[in-house]
């Protein structure tokens, strides 16, 4: 889980828990404490299941480095929330309860491997990662930070021990160039990924141990987010604002796109993810983040929120809805780069 109006060739354009230090006063026995008498409530049916999540997440997250340009976030029901970065080849996390980011997996040391799309999968303990590694090497930004620039690039997926870290897989994306830009996880378990600048969806093949072409077309030129909404399959298209459903037929085959009518534009639509019967999608152009309520081949738009600086993720969980803010125009537009772009921040809002 953007770049569509500065870079086309982007978007077409274990587990470890940080517990506080026990001060030396007298402090409630831990039988008496807020967080569980909320499970103790929640155990009985008293209180909702998020309510731990609720009880512990901060507002908001920042990530503790510089122009690290998060492309895309994940978060887990037990409170983490995990970042890639576009810039640099890290991961961060903030564990249950932090409202800080910290480096948390290498990616490749001296090397300009990055990330995209980010996808947490507690079932499995996996941490799907889209990581993007340029043919060529890249030049540096004005500004100091290490720039992808326009180089060519070839991409794989990476799973990560959910826990510790440690990597478990890669599957390179076929094909000479390619952009796995986001996962999506099926219900039948399956994992499917976009490839942007190939307009490809493509499904791993674990016996195979590779990730087959399930779908290429035209139309999907800029593919940019994809979430399974029950068992229908949804992307969007990053530089022409389209929603389409991908049908799955009974032999696991891939049918004609459907492009949804939507009830007003979405500008930049890009990191989206499922909860509740919506679909949630960041638009990056317009800075906002949108609930799409389908209705067969159409959709309702309801802005949720707006005023965010290049929104490109978001990552619902419980009841909160974390909202990544990229900055990317601070990396890719003449106009800013070089210039600060601030911290980098993911936010909770209420999940509508």
């Amino acid at each position: 889980m953007t770049l569509a109006t500065a870079a086309p060739w982007v978007r077409g354009a274990a587990r470890t828990r940080t517990r506080a230090a026990r001060p030396s006063a007298a402090r409630p026995s831990a039988a008496c404490t807020p967080v569980r008498v909320a499970c103790a409530l929640g155990a009985l049916g008293l209180l909702g299941a998020g309510c731990l999540p609720a009880l512990a997440a901060p507002s908001e997250v920042t990530v503790n480095a510089a122009r690290a340009f998060p492309e895309s976030i994940t978060s887990t029901a037990s409170g983490e929330v995990i970042f890639g970065s576009l810039a640099q080849p890290t991961i961060f996390r903030a564990p249950p309860g932090s409202g800080t980011a910290e480096p948390w997996i290498r990616l490749k040391d001296g090397g300009h491997d990055t990330s995209l799309g980010v996808l947490a999968d507690t079932a499995s303990n996996t941490l799907w990662v889209c990581v993007r590694m340029p043919n060529a090497p890249a030049p540096a930004a004005a500004g100091g930070a290490g720039r992808q620039g326009l180089a060519p690039s070839h991409s794989v997926l990476r799973a990560f021990n959910l826990r510790t870290g440690r990597v478990r897989a890669s599957y390179r994306l076929p094909g000479v160039t390619s952009l796995c830009n986001d996962i999506s996880i099926a219900p039948d378990r399956s994992v499917f990924v976009s490839d942007t600048t190939n307009g490809r969806v493509l499904r791993l093949d674990r016996h195979a141990g590779k990730l087959d072409i399930w779908l290429h077309d035209p139309r999907l030129v800029g593919i940019d987010g994809l979430t399974f909404l029950g068992p229908a399959l949804y992307v969007n298209n990053v530089q022409t604002g389209h929603i389409y459903r991908l049908p799955i037929g009974s032999d696991g085959k891939a049918g004609a796109p459907v492009d949804i009518a939507l009830s007003q534009p979405l500008q930049g639509p890009d990191g989206m993810r499922a909860a509740k019967g919506k679909i949630y999608v960041a638009e990056n152009r317009a800075g906002r983040i949108s609930a799409l309520t389908i209705d067969g081949d159409q959709a309702t738009v309801q802005v949720i929120k707006d005023g965010y600086q290049m929104p490109t993720a978001v990552s619902p969980v419980g009841g909160v809805l974390w909202v990544g803010e990229s900055k990317l125009n601070y990396l890719f537009d003449a106009k800013l780069r070089g210039q600060d772009p601030g911290p980098f921040k993911a936010y909770a809002l209420p999940l509508p």
